[in-house]
């Protein structure tokens, strides 16, 4: 009989055309063959149905009973750690975690990837169900590093809470304490978002800040006094205020600082002036140059020099006055901030790429909009997460 079974068996696994399915079968079969006799009995093959490395398996497995806890078992199941109610392996919860929150594809990508045997109320339970376990920070001797680097920024973004839109601030901060130009990569680094409801009275958003931020650096790097610290934000002034509560160098992001120029030079009444100088015939390529010069100034330090030439040609064009007059307040303004450029212990700002990489992209271009559980989970897949 036991020999009828294991040639019945084996031409089973034989025939078998699907690879996953067959290395099951022979994995459920060569536990048949080395059993303890002692301690179980064989009784009998159950069909079950259930997700395994992105493939739908319908499989027969063997049940056996245990004399000595006196209770049914499916070795083939524990070996795949798959519990009783489960219908998708814990790798391919992972899988589907993994693939929207750190590659972020959409729910209808991930079902295409699962060859549609995954419905979107699966994949959206499986993602607020998870306890993301992804992120794992490997802080390496910061004693050995002199300063540590903090980029901050904000974006707002709308959030789904009972079917209805709720406008949320997403605080992005990046800690890091160098960077491996060969490499390309940061060391000691440390992703947090600070997420907060808009017009939330009660948050006080600067103190949370600043409270989160000495959190993370006693925990990982240590006491804070021992370090330089660079802050590089927008030029907020809660932002700059935070800088001045930690004792730091603040640095205003150039993405910031280029963008301002750039549209300072694109108003309508900027457009107007006659850029006709030594009675030159190419209007567009003298409105261009002068724009280069400033921002040639500003990213080599002399700020003062750039305000010197904007203070001249508000004098020279008085129609245009506002917008010059903005620019250079700006400047005015930020001109410590922008000279820290020149600090060759400084790395440059990061803070837009972040916002872009840890929370913008999830929503794409067509007006995506997460529920608040769904997206907090996969946050935490990526990064730290207040809420």
């Amino acid at each position: 009989m036991a020999k009828a079974i294991d040639k019945k068996t084996n031409k089973e696994i034989e025939n078998e055309k699907d690879p996953q399915k067959k290395i099951l079968l022979q994995k459920d079969y060569d536990w048949y063959l080395t059993y303890d006799k002692k301690r179980y009995d064989y009784v009998l093959r159950r069909e079950r149905k259930f997700m395994y490395e992105k493939h739908l398996i319908n499989i027969k497995r063997r049940c056996y009973y245990d004399k000595l806890n006196n209770e049914y078992v499916y070795p083939l199941d524990e070996s795949l750690k798959i519990e009783k109610y489960q219908h998708i392996s814990n790798k391919d919860k992972q899988v589907v975690l993994k693939m929207v929150a750190i590659n972020k594809m959409t729910f209808n990508q991930v079902k295409a990837a699962f060859e549609n045997c995954i419905s979107n109320a699966t994949i959206h339970n499986l993602i607020k169900s998870q306890i993301p376990n992804i992120v794992n920070y490997s802080i390496t001797n910061p004693q050995l590093f002199k300063f540590i680097y903090i980029d901050i920024d904000d974006t707002y973004l709308r959030l789904r809470i009972n079917n209805k839109g709720v406008k949320y601030k997403f605080k992005v901060i990046h800690f890091y304490q160098d960077y491996d130009e060969i490499n390309k990569k940061f060391i000691n680094e440390i992703k947090m978002v600070i997420v907060t409801k808009c017009n939330a009275l009660e948050i006080d958003d600067k103190s949370l800040t600043l409270k989160q931020i000495n959190v993370v650096i006693a925990k990982n790097y240590g006491d804070r006094c021992n370090f330089k610290v660079f802050v590089s934000s927008d030029g907020a002034r809660d932002l700059k205020a935070i800088a001045e509560r930690l004792n730091a160098t603040h640095a205003l992001d150039r993405f910031h600082v280029i963008r301002w120029i750039e549209h300072t030079f694109k108003t309508e009444q900027l457009k107007q002036i006659n850029w006709l100088l030594n009675n030159s015939a190419n209007k567009h390529s003298k409105k261009i140059n002068l724009k280069k010069q400033i921002l040639e100034l500003v990213l080599a330090g002399k700020i003062d020099a750039a305000i010197c030439k904007l203070t001249n040609l508000k004098e020279k064009y008085p129609f245009a006055v506002h917008q010059i007059n903005a620019l250079i307040r700006y400047l005015n303004h930020n001109k410590e901030s922008i000279m820290t450029w020149q600090d060759p212990n400084y790395h440059g700002s990061f803070t837009e790429t972040y916002c872009q990489q840890l929370v913008k992209s999830y929503f794409g271009h067509v007006g995506r909009c997460f529920s608040k559980i769904i997206f907090i989970k996969m946050l935490q897949a990526n990064c730290m997460v207040v809420f």
